[in-house]
């Protein structure tokens, strides 16, 4: 038997993305949270630094087994971050009755 909670229609949470505090979230109840981006961030930043150590000296679209296998890796671990990044924030809009999320930050460019 499944539970399911009943949410309130008022509350609201906004969701600013960024680097070192990947999101930032706040809520109209008094709530907030912290999704710290400082890990995802220094991963890439060794992933970054292992292409280019391969890469140097190699024509301009050297491919290679290894670059293939570094950069799965990296998108497994980002990947990762992102689905528990995403729980993090969906168990706490279920522990405060959340409904309606507003993501802050992003730049919307009009398409002539």
């Amino acid at each position: 038997m499944v539970i399911k909670p009943q949410l309130n229609q008022d509350n609201v949470l906004g969701i600013d993305h960024g680097v070192n505090n990947w999101l930032s979230c706040v809520s109209n109840v008094g709530t907030s949270l912290i999704v710290d981006g400082k890990h995802l961030k220094s991963m890439n930043r060794w992933y970054n630094k292992q292409i280019s150590t391969i890469k140097e000296n190699k024509s301009q679209g050297f491919w290679s087994n290894k670059l293939a296998a570094i950069t799965e890796i990296r998108n497994r671990q980002i990947r990762d971050g992102i689905n528990k990044a995403a729980r993090i924030v969906i168990n706490h809009c279920l522990k405060i009755l959340l409904v309606k999320l507003y993501l802050v930050g992003i730049k919307v460019r009009k398409i002539k």
